[in-house]
């Protein structure tokens, strides 16, 4: 019964262990993105319509623009979708770390109630042993 408990007890540590990774990971992609929209943000405040010119020129300014723009609204989707997936996960490693103490909690009892055993063992081993000393 307590190594049922030890093993319950370790894989509840390496589910926490793999869902701190998760969120560790989703961490890193949510920066990584809020860089990519800082860049993006300064690339589209260095583009200039120029005043005069070429009409192709002021169309590609404008292009390029527009391309900016939906790659900075792609990027703040994707960072919103990395956010959720960040609280869903967070939720998970609750709800594992709860089994994990659960689990703790299981296997502490069952030690208890090892050692119980193990010391009842040991008193009737005595009392056997005292009986033959005595007779």
């Amino acid at each position: 019964m307590r190594n049922k408990f030890k093993n319950i007890f370790n894989l509840q540590t390496q589910k926490s262990r793999i869902q701190e990774k998760k969120i560790a990971l989703i961490n890193q992609k949510i920066l990584s993105t809020q860089e990519k929209i800082s860049n993006l943000a300064n690339m589209l405040n260095n583009v200039e319509i120029p005043r005069t010119g070429k009409v192709t020129e002021v169309i590609r300014a404008q292009s390029t623009i527009s391309i900016l723009r939906q790659d900075i609204q792609i990027s703040i989707q994707e960072e919103k979708e990395y956010k959720q997936m960040l609280m869903d996960e967070k939720h998970n490693l609750k709800m594992i770390n709860i089994e994990l103490e659960k689990s703790k909690y299981l296997l502490e009892e069952a030690n208890k109630e090892w050692v119980k055993h193990l010391q009842k063992q040991e008193e009737k081993q005595l009392n056997d042993i005292s009986q033959r000393v005595f007779y």
